[in-house]
């Protein structure tokens, strides 16, 4: 059933319609740019820290390496951009991975974070005062026309940048943009959307997107944003809590955790990682996220971006 739901496209859509309504809301650029530091970097920063603590604890990174200044620019690289791939072209770090220690890097949703901020700068550029529909509709078919060529060209720095998975995250912008007009569509909606997408989903290929692939992405943002407006109840049953990207986060180094002790198959398993992820990411919001979002730089003024078209 979880393939249904793929983390990555969703993770996009939901990034698309959360930082357009942000932008518009905060009306000013050095506000959203803070308010959107602070919302990424000291999450990750702390898991990027536990995780340089998993890889000195199981000898991926060996005492030696302390001393090498490639380790510390590797991790420096890492804490700016969130790109392994950018951090190994940078650096050559002195360690590896293997089967007797960790199989891979325990932060393998990071790129996502990097195309993340790659969103975050473009919003102010693409939906500024002046942003115009067809200027939107351009971006997107770019974005699509590139998507498809990666599935041949392969290209590494490609694949973790933003223009290959703009499309996904213009589909939660624009459905932020016109929420006045079609938001009638997704409130009480999520059964209905959730009925279309059973029926047409073809797979989580997102990287391939064939016009089937594209229709089910479709469908799947609509059962994104009709289950928020479905059963906005829910949210009052965390009382301002917001577990979710500490979720993202340590879910990965959970599972690591587990392998590392030996555990891979045991059925027991699919509960212990639910618990521990939710357990570390409650961790995470009570001690780094929620103190430091309490910084940002609230506006007051409603949202006000108007099309031009």
């Amino acid at each position: 059933m979880f393939w249904l739901f793929p983390g990555v496209p969703i993770f996009f859509i939901i990034s698309g319609f959360l930082i357009t309504g942000s932008f518009m809301r905060d009306q000013s650029v050095p506000r959203y740019a803070k308010n959107r530091f602070l919302r990424i970097y000291p999450a990750m920063v702390a898991s990027l820290f536990i995780m340089f603590l998993m890889m000195i604890f199981t000898g991926v990174i060996p005492l030696r390496a302390m001393a090498d200044s490639n380790t510390y620019i590797y991790f420096a690289t890492l804490v700016v951009t969130g790109s392994t791939v950018l951090a190994n072209s940078i650096s050559t770090p002195s360690f590896e991975y293997g089967p007797n220690t960790l199989p891979f890097f325990p932060g393998g949703v990071l790129w996502t974070i990097v195309v993340e901020l790659g969103f975050y700068l473009v919003v102010p550029l693409l939906i500024g005062k002046r942003w115009t529909w067809p200027l939107l509709v351009l971006v997107f078919v770019a974005s699509l026309w590139l998507a498809v060529e990666q599935v041949t060209m392969k290209n590494p720095w490609i694949d973790t940048t933003v223009p290959p998975y703009l499309w996904i995250f213009l589909l939660g912008a624009a459905v932020r943009l016109s929420w006045d007009k079609i938001g009638w569509l997704f409130k009480g909606t999520f059964p209905i959307w959730l009925t279309i997408h059973l029926l047409i989903w073809v797979g989580p290929a997102y990287k391939n997107p064939t016009p089937a692939v594209i229709l089910s992405i479709i469908t799947l943002a609509g059962c994104v944003l009709s289950f928020a407006h479905t059963l906005p109840s829910l949210s009052k049953m965390f009382r301002g809590t917001d577990i979710s990207y500490g979720v993202y986060l340590y879910h990965m180094p959970i599972i690591m955790i587990f392998m590392i002790f030996g555990y891979k198959s045991e059925g027991w398993l699919w509960i212990a990682v639910y618990l521990a992820t939710f357990a570390m990411a409650a961790i995470s919001w009570r001690l780094v996220e929620k103190p430091f979002l309490s910084l940002k730089a609230v506006s007051l003024a409603r949202p006000t971006l108007r099309t031009t078209a």
